[in-house]
């Protein structure tokens, strides 16, 4: 076989299989869709990536190699503001910042958890197909033609017994 490994204290350490897969710790390759790079120990095992104290460490998926193609998704870590986004499609979709919280569909989260972007949610009619937005809602459970509650963010409050969790948005008047 046509392999390429390094041995240190006489144990395997680093093969470059026939595939040109790179296997550290082991001789056998991961999971046929991912891989080209296995990393195996029989304790604790992980991968670090260190970068400079005003730069990024950063995990890239693409489908090219020009342009957006090269950053598809991402998982990326700021260290000049301790923050970790998550990006699909070559837009950030979720950021962590460095006090923990979270937004989805913001860069700038105020919250412990900051949702931003409009409706949410939408409910299906029993034909399946999309019904009037439910904007209010932020997450509800059902079937396709009846939602049976959820958590939900009310701009008045209203009884519905369907209603699991609701919070009641006011102006402070």
């Amino acid at each position: 076989a046509d392999t390429f490994s390094v041995e240190t204290g006489g144990d395997e350490r680093l093969r470059v299989d026939s595939a040109g897969r790179l296997l550290l710790g082991t001789t056998t390759e991961g999971e046929v869709t991912a891989d080209d790079l296995t990393i195996a120990n029989s304790g604790h095992c992980g991968v670090t990536i260190r970068s400079g104290t005003s730069s990024e460490g950063n995990i890239f998926f693409s489908d090219g190699t020009s342009g957006a193609d090269e950053i598809r998704g991402a998982v990326r870590y700021y260290h000049s503001n301790n923050s970790l986004t998550f990006t699909s499609d070559n837009s950030e979709r979720m950021r962590i910042d460095s006090s923990g919280n979270v937004g989805i569909g913001t860069s700038s989260p105020n919250f412990l958890l900051h949702l931003d972007g409009g409706n949410m949610h939408r409910t299906r009619s029993a034909t399946g197909t999309l019904a009037t937005p439910q904007e209010d809602a932020l997450a509800t459970y059902g079937n396709a033609s009846t939602a049976y509650g959820g958590i939900y963010a009310l701009n008045s409050y209203t009884t519905n017994t369907s209603t699991q969790l609701a919070f009641k948005i006011t102006d402070g008047s």
